[in-house]
């Protein structure tokens, strides 16, 4: 190993000594100081590879204490050392890499192409938008369709299904109790008019009770295909188109039939029931009205034996159709009436409502 003696050294400058010595403070007044440096052949060993020296760069030992080169320290670790002269400075920065021109326009060129990439992206992007806004419309309009076809089948379907439940019912009552019914629907599920076409003498012969079982046996047949529907109707005659009666329904299913008054007078009334009822069983009667809508007074005449003939419960239904059809006309009207033997116009029975 190469030796040298130790060397005395005048130091001025701060770039001749380590950073230990520029720790010193450096607005001092110049100054000069003897020191004893010693070079023992001291390498500089950074990654693994030595840092070429020289004589004038070569590390040196004072009072124990290794100093380097600051300026060689800084090429080793790629750093550039300066010298402050005017504020006497040592002024370390690092090297900045150096970027040449082509660089620099390359990067220009990819900024641009991505600038380019980003206005197309946002062309593509309002062309999608506005296809999407497009569908959506177009999506509305098919789902509007496509509603309105559902509802027209909905409304055909239930016309079907009205029809049919027509047909039925005509064969279910068309013959009830000779009143030659003829029943009509129209409307939908959710709502059914009732119409019942009827022979008005059948049907005022009809006791309260059988008019509304029959109304009541046809709503019930509607109610259990349209559960939900609200009903409501008529029964007219069906060779005037009169309206006989009115029927109501109420939402648990209880029908009611309100019978309509035809204004008729007493004398009126006593000839349709006369029509009516003159004959009963085979039995010729001569039936008798008077009074008013409030307070009606039958007077009947018949055949002793004749009405001694009938059976207690054909004399009961005969007395009872003629207060119904009086009750018909006059709905509140108090009625009395009695059964005279026409041969000497003794009472026989007697009956009111």
């Amino acid at each position: 190993m190469k030796f040298k003696k130790p060397v005395i050294i005048t130091a001025v400058s701060a770039l001749a000594v380590s950073a230990a010595l520029l720790t010193q403070p450096t607005y001092a007044a110049q100054a000069t100081k003897t020191i004893k440096a010693v070079y023992n052949n001291i390498a500089i060993v950074y990654n693994g590879n030595t840092v070429p020296s020289d004589a004038s760069t070569e590390p040196f030992m004072i009072n124990g204490t290794t100093y380097l080169p600051l300026r060689m320290v800084g090429t080793a670790l790629d750093k550039k050392v300066t010298w402050d002269g005017s504020n006497k400075r040592v002024v370390i920065e690092d090297n900045a890499a150096p970027v040449d021109n082509s660089t620099v326009t390359a990067l220009n060129n990819q900024i641009n192409t991505l600038n380019q990439q980003l206005t197309a992206a946002k062309s593509e992007a309002a062309t999608k938008d506005a296809t999407i806004a497009q569908l959506q419309k177009d999506k509305a309009a098919l789902q509007a369709q496509i509603d309105s076809n559902k509802n027209n089948n909905n409304n055909n379907n239930s016309s079907s299904n009205i029809s049919d439940l027509e047909d039925d019912l005509n064969d279910d009552f068309g013959n009830y109790e000779d009143t030659d019914s003829e029943i009509v629907l129209s409307g939908n599920k959710d709502k059914v008019t009732l119409r019942v076409n009827v022979d008005k003498k059948g049907w005022d012969k009809l006791s309260s009770s059988k008019k509304t079982n029959l109304i009541q046996d046809i709503v019930d047949d509607i109610r259990d295909t349209y559960k939900d529907a609200t009903i409501s109707g008529t029964v007219r005659d069906d060779s005037s188109s009169d309206t006989l009666s009115t029927i109501s329904v109420r939402s648990s299913g209880v029908a009611s039939v309100t019978e309509e008054s035809s204004g008729l007078e007493v004398s009126e009334l006593e000839d349709e029931i006369q029509d009516d009822f003159s004959t009963y069983k085979n039995v010729k009667f001569d039936i008798r009205l008077s009074g008013d809508e409030d307070k009606v007074t039958v007077r009947v005449y018949v055949k002793k034996d004749d009405w001694n003939g009938l059976s207690v419960a054909q004399r009961s239904d005969f007395k009872d159709d003629i207060v119904e059809a009086i009750e018909n006309e006059y709905e509140d009207a108090d009625i009395a009436g009695t059964i005279f033997d026409s041969s000497d116009n003794s009472r026989l029975d007697t009956f009111d409502n």
